[in-house]
């Protein structure tokens, strides 16, 4: 992983921060790599093996979640969802 500075008005980062305060998201960096990755999903880009296994690297270290196994099945089929659309 490497660090990222961004700079974003006051508002921005207010929003942002209650986006992890309200979603299953543990940090800014995971609420924007998230956003990342979906918009490569609806513009049709596929993950190297390579990115691949720093999003499992990055996973691992993350911590348990407090989210339920149901939830990240839901999640998946959403994403999966947005990959079809984006490809379709």
């Amino acid at each position: 992983m490497v660090t990222v500075t961004v700079s974003l008005p006051e508002s921005a980062k207010d929003w942002l921060d209650e986006q992890v305060r309200r979603g299953p998201y543990a940090t800014a960096g995971d609420y924007l790599t998230q956003l990342i990755l979906r918009e490569r999903a609806q513009r049709g880009e596929e993950l190297t093996i390579e990115e691949l296994r720093d999003l499992l690297s990055a996973s691992r270290h993350s911590g348990v979640s407090p989210r339920k196994v149901s939830e990240f099945f839901s999640e998946a089929e959403k994403v999966a969802e947005q990959w079809k659309a984006g490809r379709g």
